[in-house]
Order: C-alpha cells, then structure tokens, then sequence
C-alpha cells in the first residue's frame, strides 16, 4: 500500500502528536513508499524530534504489524530505536519512537560497513533479540506474546499456493522444482516451529542505521518467534541483492555463531521458502533474482 504524507492524516492525530512533542511541528521526512503501516516519518519540532508510525484500524495488516512491534521493542534496547509513546486517536493507533540520527549502510563488496553490521548479527543473536533462552525463568510468559514464523508460513504455504494459483510467476527452473520446493516448505515448518527467538525477519541496508554509538535495527514490524540462525540466513540473501556471490555472502554470515550451527538442510529449506515468499509478494526484481540465484547455488552444489 501507499504510505501516506504527514499533511494526509487527520488535524485531531497530528495535533496528539504535538501534545506528546509539546511543541508545532516544524517540518517533517516522510517516508514515502511502500510498507504495512498508514504512515511512517520523523517530524521535528523546535525543541525535538520523534519518528512517528500510524495506523488506521481498517488496516489490519498495519494494525497487527505495529502491535507485534511494540510487543517486543522494551527487549530490544538499545539494538533498537526506543518507544516513547503511544495513543489512539479517533480510528487510528499512533505509536512515537526516539529519532535516530545515522546513515544506511553500503553493503556491497569491500564496504567498511560490513563489519559493523555481522558484528550486531551476532549481538543480536546472542544477547539482543534472542531473549527468549531455555533457562529464562520467563520462557514460558515472553514465548506467548510472539506467534511463530512456523505457523505464520504454515498459513501461508508460499509454493503451495504458486504451484496452483500463481503458476504464471515462476521460471522455467522454478516451474520444473516446484514439487520438491513444496517439501522443503514442509521440513521446514517443522524446523522452525523449535526456535525460542524473537527474529526480525529482514535485516538489511533498508533496516539497519549506522549511528555514532553503532548500528540500529529498525522495522520490526515482521517479528517471530523462530531459531536464531533466521536473521542471518535472510542477510545473506540481501548480501547477494547488494552484489555479493552467494559464497561470499555466506563467508560474512559464517562470522554469526548461529548461523554456523544451522543444519544445511535447514538453509536450504528456508531459502527456498524465501524464494516463494518473495515470489508471491511480488518484491523487487533484484530480490528475486538474488534469491533464486541463492537457492541455485544452495541446491547445486550440494548435488
């Protein structure tokens, strides 16, 4: 969907947002584009700033994005943007999170910025966003607030539905694996369903800033409960996007412990779900030759 401009939404939802700010906004970035909520962008005011997300209750793809969001932002600091406040105004929930001053990263090949960004894959899967670890007297409490990536994908069994529905958008190599594709969907529903992390989903340069006291991992919009080896497998597919082959992309994942203990059927399961994820929803040109550039390379050796 269409991301709304500060000046579209209601007088009443930018006037709560200058009561939170004490202060008129004085100008705004909006974050034009595509995305699952209504509006996203950082206003500024004359004494401060505040990167504001809203969402009409008619959209409830954007309503249930944000509030897994702020489930579990209080875990996530200070690997994440903070939450400051939220409010409802009239149809809307409108949530304010710490502006944060930093640059997207350059991942492509030979860029400084990639050791920063492996080296917060590997907080994040050691201490930041894998919080849910067996031992965690909580385990049980914090487990339930998150659905699994397990039964998310269940729902929506990707080659499943392009096999019969959607056969027009894959290739010829696609078109000719589709059957084996739809088993691995199913291994790997069984993979995933024991992971006990909370996995943001799409790590990449779109998500990650690059601020003085290190990177920030923004949009976690799509979290779920899924083995910490996620994140890392999903970089790798953008290192691939951001010109990388996929041997070296995986050479900078190697680097992430829990990428390393993942089973190789696990990858290339969860590869090839990606692959028909991505398919069906219609990303990009240039994911969706990564990804299948991935999978051939996953698959074929192995051969």
């Amino acid at each position: 969907m269409s991301l709304l401009a500060w000046s579209d939404l209601p007088a009443e939802l930018r006037e709560g947002v200058e009561a939170r700010l004490e202060a008129k906004i004085s100008s705004t970035v909006d974050s034009m584009g595509h995305g699952p909520h209504d509006y996203s962008g950082t206003v500024f005011s004359a004494i401060g700033s505040a990167y504001v997300v809203a969402v009409d209750q008619a959209n409830r793809v954007g309503v249930q994005a944000l509030q897994r969001e702020l489930r579990v932002n209080r875990f996530l600091r200070p690997i994440a943007p903070r939450c400051i406040w939220t409010f409802e105004s009239m149809t809307w929930t409108v949530a304010g999170f710490e502006s944060v001053i930093g640059e997207r990263p350059n991942l492509g090949p030979g860029s400084a910025d990639l050791v920063p960004v492996v080296r917060m894959l590997v907080d994040l899967t050691e201490t930041g966003a894998s919080y849910l670890r067996p031992g965690d007297e909580s385990i049980l409490r914090h487990a339930a607030q998150f659905e699994s990536l397990a039964s998310r994908l269940s729902r929506e069994s990707a080659w499943r539905t392009l096999t019969t529905n959607s056969p027009r958008v894959l290739d010829p190599w696609d078109r000719r694996r589709a059957s084996q594709f739809v088993e691995h969907e199913l291994l790997l529903f069984d993979v995933l369903s024991g992971g006990l992390c909370a996995v943001h989903g799409n790590v990449s340069s779109s998500s990650v800033l690059l601020t003085a006291s290190g990177p920030r991992l923004t949009g976690w919009h799509d979290v779920a409960k899924a083995p910490d080896w996620v994140d890392p497998a999903v970089f790798a597919v953008h290192l691939v996007a951001d010109g990388h082959s996929p041997e070296d992309a995986e050479g900078w994942v190697a680097q992430v412990p829990a990428w390393k203990k993942a089973s190789t059927d696990s990858i290339d399961a969860f590869a090839v779900s990606l692959l028909g994820r991505w398919l069906l929803a219609g990303r990009s040109v240039k994911l969706k030759t990564a990804v299948r550039q991935y999978v051939k390379y996953r698959l074929e050796r192995r051969q």
